[in-house]
Formats: C-alpha cells, structure tokens, sequence
C-alpha cells in the first residue's frame, strides 16, 4: 500500500506550500509580498487579526485610518490601532486580494527580536488569514500549507 507524505496530499488536495524559518525566539516566520514589496512576517496563530508594524505601512502601500478598536496581546493589553486593507498579499504562490488588517507600534517586538539577534518584522499572518486558507503546518518540516482561493478540494 502506497502512502504519500503530508504535503503530497495536501497538494493533491489543492493546498500550496509555503516555507518557515524559525526566528532568533523560536518563532515561525514567512517571507510575503505586500502589494508588490517584500515583508517578513510572524505566523501567530493566537492573533485573531493579521497586524503590519506602523513604520513598515507606508513602505508596504498600506493607507490607515483611525479606529476605536484597542488590540491585546503581543505584550500588552492596550495598543493603539489603525485599520487597513492590503490590496494584495503573496503568501508562497498564495494570492489574497483586499485583506482587512490593523497596524500598530510592534517596537516591542522587534526590540526583543533584535535583543535576541533576530531581525526586525514587519507584521504577522493572524488566523483571520489563516482559517479561512484552512491552514495547515507542519512543524517538523516547517512548512505552512494554505488552500488557494481559487482552488476546490
């Protein structure tokens, strides 16, 4: 009987894969394309929004707007946002058109990735995201599968 491994059947089942690395705290990284420019971002599958650094918007192509809204976690419970829409964002082969985001001040972050010898990020993939491509990662390879939205099961 004939097996095949998980990313051959995740493919045959119309999922693309996308490579990690492994950042200087441990965490799970990706390279993306936001609106054409190139972006590292955090894979945070406890953050319900998908989040850009405020410094790196304007480089991304990202227009903000005040919001009301306060996001938590990330280190604090009490952060400042702005709400935007990246017209497109390239994870892998993985095309997502207007995709609703937040930005804010994710200095704390970089601070201790830095202090840590990692570099700087400018945002990270939440579950927002990442439900809706019915994510799948497989951390001994560490690689993330997503389901395009083009593509039927």
């Amino acid at each position: 009987m004939a097996t095949l491994d998980l990313g051959a059947y995740l493919a045959a089942h119309g999922f693309v894969a996308v490579p990690l690395s492994v950042n200087a705290v441990g965490h799970f990284e990706l390279e993306a394309l936001v609106n054409g420019q190139p972006a590292r971002l955090l894979l945070d599958t406890g953050a319900s929004h998908t989040v850009f650094a405020t410094p790196s918007a304007s480089r991304l192509g990202l227009r903000t707007a005040p919001s009301a809204d306060r996001a938590g976690g990330v280190g604090t419970s009490d952060h400042a946002t702005e709400t935007t829409s990246v017209g497109e964002l390239h994870l892998g082969a993985v095309l997502l058109r207007n995709v609703a985001a937040w930005t804010f001040d994710l200095g704390h972050v970089n601070r201790a990735l830095e202090a840590r010898g990692g570099g700087a990020v400018d945002g990270a993939v939440g579950a927002d995201v990442l439900r809706p491509a019915e994510a799948v990662i497989d951390f001994a390879r560490a690689m993330l599968y997503l389901r395009s939205p083009a593509s039927e099961g």
